[in-house]
């Protein structure tokens, strides 16, 4: 078949291969070929078929021309006259042509090569962290070659050594001084390379033909290219992943052979590497309902805020443990300031590890326990300290710095002190620094106060109060600045302060017993004293009152000092007052008796009117008498209300009402019948009334006769004086 079947294009292409004559075989026969094949869609072009196709009878031996047929081809696509891929064979374009010779001129060096190894290793290794049981997530940074090529940094390493080969024994050496690293020694697979040099070649010249070249054709070629390089990076990838799950893994010098190092390798990761760099791991993580209950809940339920060991920092009493793995190192950290950027970036590296919120958990229990102070506040409760532990973001930009911490013993000193000057809000060995500064200064303003108020109260009664005040003053200015040593010297100053405050509660019960007692014994002195200015006393009685109400006097300043017996001074001149009242009282009384004792004797007598005494209008009985005089705290008696100068007034005019109530009753009893006007008897003469009456007395004791005399206007008074 010649130019006028094929055409004189390929005729011509096809000659100019039969350079290569083999035995039984020409390179043209090969093309004539494949140039029918092309037209027979059903039959694909392989060896097996050009060999069939090229036997000229049944008796031709196909298995002896096979390896003439795979010698011709060899030669035929080393021109560029075929493409072998996969069995099947194609013929060559002029353009494919073109497409070859570009790709056989790309030069591949070994970081281009290794781009697509990298690539497909990530795909394997697919995994920048990996988590540590229920805790941190560690970062993992992937090496080939020395070179980094993925993951995350300030974490662990994975080396991929060649695979091409490697020295074991240095590699050994080299990773007893890593403990951060594992080494990854793949089975040598020399294809990988040059797979991947072909991937890349493949890609570069299809990225420029792409660009370059247009027209009929093109797009067989890429497409027909661009599936060939992806079949080649799919078993560029079978092949890595062979190479390394069938190599070894070395970790601190000890080379372990695997089934499947692929999985093992995390296996290792987890068990080994991560506890062995990382020493202060936490195996579990704090939450941010965990960091806000370090900040609000009560002191008795911290030891149940977390209970598995990495993150119970609270004893059964719900102080701080200071030496747990979370706590101590944070202390240690905090010489300076310290921003919570610098605290993340410090404990999630190796030792430690730890996730942001088990730091901020770590931080949030520290502030908790008086440690530390957050945007310069130490008082867990503040609203501004809540706001900075909330979040990650907000715990970056807070400022963070060790407190001026109290110790147990100065703390417990303080609490004696200031906690029984307060009437709520008491202080606990958790308590900040800031709320101790803060309730001593309290604690000082309520005793200053109450002071001033029981001074003002014992000097309302007299006494001269001497309390050294200065003090609470120099410690209320000393409070308020707040300096670092405020509360040092509040604790020099506790003697000072407990006096004064064991003096207010001694005078406050001195008050609450004694205050109205001393204001009504005061009452008494005052009343006592007008009678003594009125001269109610005789002299020698004036003095002994004297006497004993200048002493009163002169010990009522001293009460302040609680060592005085005023009452008993009290009782002295109220008993002295008693014994000079108590004879005029029984006088008083007895002319009161004798009163009634009258009064009860006429009662039921009629005069010859038949009118009853008892019914008339002079009949009044005064008071029954008292009895036994009570004095209190007034000079008069509690039971009739009379004082001594009453009393004597009293006993003068009872004397005088019992005279005119005798007078009366005889007038009373004197009354008779008038005579009648028709002359049958004589008219009654009409005696006149007979008042006695003193040669020289007031116009008060008159007026005082006068009015108890029963007798009608036009009745004569016969007057009859006293001798």
């Amino acid at each position: 078949m010649g130019p006028s079947f094929f055409g004189s294009g390929v005729t011509h292409l096809v000659y100019s291969a039969d350079q290569y004559r083999g035995k039984n075989v020409k390179a043209s026969d090969i093309l004539k070929t494949l140039h029918i094949l092309k037209n027979l869609n059903k039959i694909g072009a392989s060896e097996t078929v050009i060999t069939r196709m090229l036997c000229k009878n049944i008796f031709d031996k196909q298995y002896e021309l096979t390896k003439e047929v795979k010698d011709a081809l060899d030669y035929l696509e080393k021109a560029r006259y075929v493409t072998r891929y996969n069995g099947e064979i194609t013929l060559v374009t002029d353009l494919e042509r073109d497409f070859i010779a570009e790709m056989e001129n790309t030069v591949i060096d070994i970081p281009k090569r290794n781009e697509e190894i990298v690539r497909q290793l990530l795909n394997i290794f697919n995994y920048k962290e990996i988590r540590y049981g229920e805790g941190p997530y560690i970062p993992i940074e992937w090496y080939l070659d020395n070179a980094a090529i993925g993951g995350k940094k300030k974490g662990l390493q994975v080396r991929i050594a060649s695979f091409t080969g490697v020295d074991v024994e240095g590699l050994e050496f080299e990773s007893m001084n890593h403990r951060d690293t594992v080494y990854v020694i793949p089975e040598i697979n020399e294809t990988i390379g040059d797979l991947a040099r072909e991937i890349k070649s493949l890609d570069a010249s299809l990225n420029s033909f792409r660009t370059k070249k247009t027209g009929e054709g093109i797009h067989e070629i890429l497409t027909k290219y661009g599936r060939i390089m992806n079949d080649k990076r799919n078993e560029l990838g079978r092949e890595l992943r062979k190479a390394i799950d069938s190599g070894q893994l070395l970790y601190e010098g000890e080379l372990k052979p695997t089934s499947s190092l692929i999985n093992e390798l995390k296996d290792l990761l987890k068990e080994k590497v991560i506890p062995g760099h990382y020493t202060e791991i936490t195996f579990t993580t704090a939450t941010s309902k965990d960091i806000e209950g370090a900040l609000t809940r009560p002191q008795n339920t911290l030891k149940t805020l977390k209970v598995d060991d990495d993150h119970r920092v609270f004893n059964d009493n719900g102080d701080l443990i200071e030496t747990h793995k979370i706590i101590s190192p944070v202390i240690a950290s905090l010489g300076e300031d310290q921003t919570g950027e610098i605290l993340l970036e410090k404990f999630s590296l190796a030792p430690y590890g730890w996730t942001p919120e088990t730091i901020i958990y770590s931080v949030a229990c520290l502030i908790r326990g008086g440690k530390i102070m957050v945007n310069n506040s130490d008082s867990y409760g503040k609203a501004e300290v809540h706001k900075a532990l909330k979040s990650v973001s907000e715990f970056k930009k807070a400022r963070i710095r060790r407190s001026v911490v109290l110790n147990p013993s100065d703390k417990q000193y303080l609490m004696d002190i200031i906690n029984p000057l307060l009437d709520d809000g008491r202080l606990s060995l958790q308590s900040p620094r800031s709320e101790f500064i803060s309730r001593a200064l309290e604690a000082m303003k309520h005793l200053d106060k109450r002071m001033n108020v029981l001074k003002k109260r014992m000097e309302e009664l007299g006494a001269e109060v001497r309390w050294n005040l200065d003090t609470i003053r120099t410690m209320l200015n000393i409070l308020t600045g707040g300096d670092n040593d405020c509360l040092d010297v509040f604790l020099r100053e506790r003697e000072s302060i407990r006096e004064l405050k064991e003096t207010a509660d001694k005078t406050e019960k001195f008050l609450e017993k004694n205050y109205e007692l001393i204001r009504k014994q005061k009452v008494f002195l005052y009343e006592l004293e007008g009678e003594i200015s009125k001269n109610a006393f005789e002299k020698e009685q004036s003095e002994e009152l004297s006497s004993i109400l200048k002493e009163y006097k002169d010990t009522l300043p001293s009460i302040a000092s609680f060592g005085t017996d005023l009452d008993s001074i009290f009782e002295r001149l109220r008993n002295t007052y008693k014994s000079y009242f108590n004879p005029i009282h029984d006088e008083r009384d007895q002319w009161l008796a004798k009163i009634n004792k009258y009064l009860d004797s006429i009662q039921e007598d009629k005069n010859a009117l038949g009118k009853r005494a008892g019914d008339q209008n002079w009949f009044i009985r005064p008071n029954a008498p008292c009895g036994e005089l009570e004095i209190q705290f007034s000079i008069k008696c509690e039971k009739c209300h009379t004082g001594l100068n009453e009393a004597r007034l009293y006993i003068t005019d009872f004397a005088h009402r019992l005279e005119s109530l005798e007078d009366s009753f005889d007038g009373f009893m004197r009354e008779k019948s008038p005579e009648k006007p028709n002359g049958k008897g004589k008219e009654t003469e009409v005696q006149p009334k007979r008042l006695r009456l003193k040669r020289k007395l007031t116009y008060g004791e008159l007026k005082n006769k006068l009015e108890r005399l029963s007798v009608s206007e036009d009745t004569e008074l016969e007057i009859e004086l006293e001798d």
